[in-house]
């Protein structure tokens, strides 16, 4: 039940843009994150580089520190390190205790005792990956027999998701779909007419959609794992074929004969004076 967003969620692209300049305290905020708590686990990853210079090493004096923000507002050290690195590292740091609240902050920063430093920590590819652990929605299967050419699908709801995607198959590998249906505002989707066939097997699936949009503009989407359901339709109504409709004159013991239907066992034949057959004068069921 783990959904995991490709390579990591890429909040911005910063290329190698230096985090220090000479004798100072340098740092790069990013505020201000939304993040739906539809994802469980969030991981920040970024790349760092910090040259080391002939006759001035990395001294303990200089450091490079990543900080996230509580929900009171004060800020956690992440990651520290006091090493110069021989080109680019990838950092990957578990912050989901950070963005659970909603909202979060992140603080990459830089100081250095040493005036006559040239270089400092540069930065590239700062992501955010985050991994969907809600379960699925919980299907209202329709039954496995019966089921009507435009049925309605229930689900339950699943916090933390905006939409729903619905999809119908005949296929248990869904290799090719009747119903492929994105965004699905409420918790039930009603088949359309003249998408499903009678007396045929389906497979049906949803899963929760969560989709937020951060303060750089960009969109970010997350799914939890497909529910999957089995539902078959009705068999298709037989062809009256005598008498023919409308037919008069017809004598007092007629022969009804009707088309065979694919699926069907038996037949029921009901006779009335009424159109709405409100009362019956044959009622025979159990036909062959």
């Amino acid at each position: 039940m783990m959904y995991c967003a490709g390579d990591g969620y890429q909040i911005e692209t910063l290329g190698t843009r230096p985090l220090y300049r000479n004798g100072m305290e340098t740092s790069l905020d990013y505020s201000g994150w939304i993040y739906n708590e539809f994802a469980n686990t969030v991981f920040l990853y970024f790349n760092y580089n910090i040259p080391s210079i002939a006759n001035d090493f990395f001294s303990s004096q200089d450091y490079f520190s990543v900080f996230v923000n509580n929900s009171d507002g004060s800020l956690d050290e992440v990651f520290r390190t006091e090493d110069a690195t021989d080109g680019w590292v990838t950092k990957k740091i578990d912050i989901s205790q950070y963005v659970n609240n909603g909202s979060f902050r992140i603080i990459f920063y830089f100081k250095s005792g040493s005036f006559d430093r040239e270089e400092g920590v540069y930065l590239d590819d700062v992501k955010l990956s985050a991994i969907v652990s809600r379960n699925p929605p919980l299907i209202d299967d329709p039954g496995e027999g019966g089921v009507s050419l435009t049925p309605t699908l229930q689900w339950s709801g699943v916090t933390g998701a905006n939409a729903y995607d619905v999809q119908i198959s005949q296929s248990s590998t869904f290799s090719s779909t009747v119903v492929d249906e994105k965004g699905v505002q409420d918790t039930y989707y009603t088949v359309p007419a003249g998408r499903l066939s009678n007396y045929t097997t389906y497979y049906w699936r949803v899963r929760g959609v969560a989709q937020n949009t951060n303060l750089i503009g960009d969109t970010f989407t997350l799914f939890t794992d497909w529910s999957t359901g089995i539902f078959k339709t009705v068999v298709a109504p037989p062809s009256l074929i005598a008498p023919s409709n409308g037919a008069t004159n017809q004598s007092l013991t007629p022969l009804l004969d009707w088309s065979s239907v694919s699926g069907a066992d038996t037949y029921t034949v009901q006779v009335s004076t009424s159109s709405s057959f409100s009362t019956t004068v044959v009622n025979r069921s159990g036909l062959t």
